[in-house]
Order: C-alpha cells, then structure tokens, then sequence
C-alpha cells in the first residue's frame, strides 16, 4: 500500500508486522494453533477491538486493518486468515452485543487470548442468507440450538463462535448468538483440505444449549449483524489480495532472475520482461 495513503501510526505498523513477521517464518512449520498463538502475539488483535475494551482506537480502523491484512497475506495466508476472522467473529459483539458481552469478550479478543470465529455459511445458504436453517429455539431461559454450518473458518482454533440461526421465519427470523467452543453439544468436524493453508471446517449443533444472555441484541436483528460486519470487512479483502500478488510478482521476479535458459537469466528474455511488467501494472 502506497505510504501516502498512510497516517504515521499506520507506517510504522506496518513495518512492525514486516519486521516481526521474519521470525514468524523463519521458525519450524507449525500447525494452526501453534500459528494463532504467534499472531497474537503480534499484538495486532487489538485493531479489531474499540479503545474502551483495549483497542487501538476509538472504533476499529478500516485502512489500519487494510495495513495489516496486506502485510501478512504476503507473508503468510493462514496467519492472514487467522486475524481477519477474529475481527468478523469479534465484530458483531462490537457491533450490537450488550455491555456484559463486550467487556466478557472483547478485553480477551485485544489481548489475543481470545480468538473468534464467524459461523453463517451452510450447505444450503451461501451468498443467500436468508436461506439458512440452523433453528435456535426457546426454551426459558436458553436457546436451544440445532444445525449445520460449513466452510467456516478458524473452525477447531476459535475459542468463541458468532453463530447465526433462525428464531423465526422469513428474513427477519435471524438472530446471532455468541457461543463457546467447549459448549455442550457443540462440534467441530475434522478440517477440510484446501490448496491452500487454510484453517476450515464444519460445526454441528446438536440440543445445543446456551443462555439467552448469548443472544446478540434482539431476536430478529442477526441479518442485519450479519451485513453490517461484511459490509466493514469486504475492502480488508482486497487488501490482501494486494499482499498475495505483491508476493507472487516478487517470487516471479526472483525466479526469473535465478532461472537461466539459453545461456542467460529469464529476466532477460523481452517475453518475461513483457509478462512481470504487465503484472506490475494490474497490481
């Protein structure tokens, strides 16, 4: 990202997670627990969170989290993965929860020794989200939660899950719930294989039971949760794709300078002098 676009703090953050994320990949590959507890302590979790719960800022910075997402899908996507979904899981607490959910969580969530997970996608309500059909029905006091997600990231390393499920027909019906990784009757299903490092997988909810205090703000409002925190999110996405292509161009770059064919380097050649320089201009 170009510095211009850039107040000081957000320059001097991003060469802090450059600079800190060097000892990150020079260590042993490490699997996606291993991988979140060194994210966190990047002390970067704290972007995620308002100042009045430990949070960098007065409310989470849109361009801060560009800053941050670009500079760690260059190094590493899991790591990158791992940190955009703690602010989606995190977010709607922020967003709508009530003054016991914010401070419960959102000090954890800044500290990194809280990491959460976004839980909306099913089988059958992707992009359609009025489509879902996991049901959270009540019952006094609690709710008691039935359902399948999938594709839900940070599955099996989150410690929260932001669960969406239907109290009551129509669009209207949805309702989020904040709901613990070791609550009774709570699954998470072995992780999928992706191409890519990806920490992704399917949650069951079976008679699952969790107080009515889970519930973010009022029944019915979880579609509009739901939007409203994509809606935040959807522009840190390009900005990690920009950190993704960034690495590619220089890989290529460095490839072609190493790889020498008929006598000289590839960086030699107008053909990939052509290729690399039309990269470097969509990017």
């Amino acid at each position: 990202m170009t510095a211009s676009f850039l107040n000081e703090e957000q320059t001097a953050l991003k060469s802090k997670v450059r600079a800190a994320f060097v000892a990150i990949e020079a260590g042993p590959p490490c699997d996606d627990a291993t991988l979140a507890r060194r994210v966190a302590a990047l002390d970067i979790d704290r972007y995620v969170v308002p100042s009045a719960f430990g949070g960098a800022s007065e409310r989470p910075s849109v361009l801060s989290l560009c800053v941050l997402r670009e500079e760690l899908a260059y190094r590493n996507a899991a790591a990158d993965s791992l940190f955009a979904v703690q602010g989606l899981g995190s977010y709607p607490t922020t967003l709508a929860g009530s003054d016991e959910q914010k401070k419960s969580l959102l000090p954890l969530v800044a500290r990194g020794e809280a990491l959460c997970a976004f839980a909306l996608t099913e089988a059958e309500a992707g992009s359609d989200v009025a489509s879902l059909t996991t049901s959270a029905i009540r019952d006094g006091d609690t709710y008691c939660i039935n359902g399948q997600k999938r594709f839900i990231s940070n599955a099996g390393v989150a410690t929260h899950y932001t669960v969406f499920a239907r109290t009551a027909p129509g669009p209207k019906g949805i309702s989020a719930f904040l709901v613990r990784a070791d609550t009774p009757g709570f699954w998470v299903s072995a992780q999928m294989q992706l191409m890519g490092e990806h920490p992704i997988g399917e949650l069951e909810f079976s008679d699952c039971r969790v107080p009515v205090s889970a519930r973010i703000s009022d029944e019915g409002a979880g579609m509009k949760i739901a939007l409203s925190t994509l809606d935040v999110f959807r522009s840190t996405v390009g900005a990690a794709a920009v950190g993704m292509a960034r690495r590619a161009l220089d890989e290529a770059i460095a490839y072609a300078k190493k790889r020498r064919q008929f006598g000289a380097p590839l960086a030699e050649l107008s053909a990939v002098q052509m290729l690399i320089a039309d990269s470097a201009v969509e990017l």
